[in-house]
């Protein structure tokens, strides 16, 4: 091999070394976290009923409510508007039409919806509002760890 050759190949090698450990050098993109991933309780202050709502990193969730049962695919906003809210749009996939802890029956399959979540400092429970205010809302809604269950 000639002298030439050797050094050519050396440089291209030594070329191909340094982009891969540049490569592994470059800032990695974060991901954005999902505070709501998890599992959260509300629990009925007038009958004890207990609805599990559970989110995944992926963005499908299920909510169980009494004999209700709900699966949807939710986006929520990576940042809080001015207001302090997480705009997050909602799609309920199924819902089996049974009874829920309030009472309803209902169907709400297909319905799509927009709410706002607001996160108590701790992060550890959360309110749902149907408007960007604290006029109309649900909650407050519990973090559950899984060795825990849901209590007032």
């Amino acid at each position: 091999m000639s002298l030439f050759r050797r050094t050519s190949l050396f440089f291209l090698a030594s070329l191909a070394c340094c982009n891969v450990f540049a490569a592994s050098k470059q800032p990695q993109q974060e991901k954005e976290p999902n505070y709501i991933a998890g599992r959260w309780a509300w629990v009925s202050p007038k009958d004890g009923c207990v609805e599990m709502y559970h989110y995944r990193e992926d963005g499908t969730g299920d909510v169980s409510s009494n004999e209700e049962y709900i699966t949807f695919k939710y986006q929520l906003a990576t940042s809080p508007n001015p207001q302090g809210f997480f705009p997050m749009n909602t799609e309920i996939v199924s819902d089996n039409g049974k009874i829920d802890c309030m009472g309803i029956v209902d169907n709400e399959q297909g319905s799509k919806l927009v709410t706002y979540i607001n996160f108590k400092p701790s992060g550890e429970q959360l309110v749902i509002c149907y408007d960007n205010n604290f006029q109309q809302c649900f909650g407050p809604l519990k973090r559950v760890l899984l060795q825990q269950t849901p209590s007032n």
